[in-house]
C-alpha cells in the first residue's frame, strides 16, 4: 500500500495556544482559554512529528463519520502504542492533524453547543481506521 498523499499546509507553532479552524489547542487537545480555564503545556514538537509519521502511512477520509476510534483519545492510544516512544498529548494529534490537512471535526457535548461559544470537548479525525487497524496488526507481529 502506499503511503498518503497530503498537502502539507503551515507548520504551526507549537510553542502557546495553537489556533485549530475557529477553536484553540493546547496539549490537551481544544483549550477553554476563553472560559477562564488554564492553558496545560504547550503541545510538543517531537510528539507532533511522531503523530505525522504514522498518519503518513494512512490515507485519508472525505465524509467523517461519528466513530469512536476515529476520535483524538482513541486515536492516541493507537500511536502510543504505534510509536513505541511513550506518551503523546492530544494536542499533538490536532496539530499533525492540521498540517497534513485531515479534515478535523470538531464535537461538543450536550452541554458545549457551538452557537453558544464553546469551546470542543474532542474531535473525529478523517483518517482511515482500517489504515491504523493493519499498522497495529503489524507492530502486534
Amino acid at each position: 500500500m502506499e503511503t498518503t498523499a497530503y498537502v502539507r499546509s503551515a507548520t504551526l507553532s507549537t510553542t502557546g495556544p495553537v489556533k485549530i479552524g475557529d477553536y484553540w489547542a493546547c496539549s490537551a487537545g481544544f483549550s477553554t482559554e476563553d472560559f477562564g480555564d488554564p492553558i496545560p503545556d504547550d503541545v510538543q514538537r517531537s510528539q507532533v512529528e511522531i503523530v505525522k509519521s504514522i498518519f503518513a502511512r494512512c490515507r485519508p477520509i472525505r465524509t467523517v463519520p461519528p466513530d469512536q476510534r476515529l476520535t483524538i483519545c482513541w486515536l492516541k492510544h493507537d500511536i502510543e502504542r504505534l510509536g513505541r516512544r511513550g506518551y503523546i498529548s492530544r494536542g499533538a494529534v490536532l496539530v499533525a492533524a492540521s498540517e497534513m490537512g485531515f479534515n478535523i471535526v470538531p464535537i461538543f457535548d450536550e452541554y458545549g453547543l457551538v452557537d453558544k461559544g464553546h469551546a470542543p470537548i474532542s474531535a473525529y479525525i478523517g483518517i482511515n481506521y482500517r489504515d491504523v487497524e493493519r499498522l497495529l496488526r503489524e507492530v502486534r507481529k
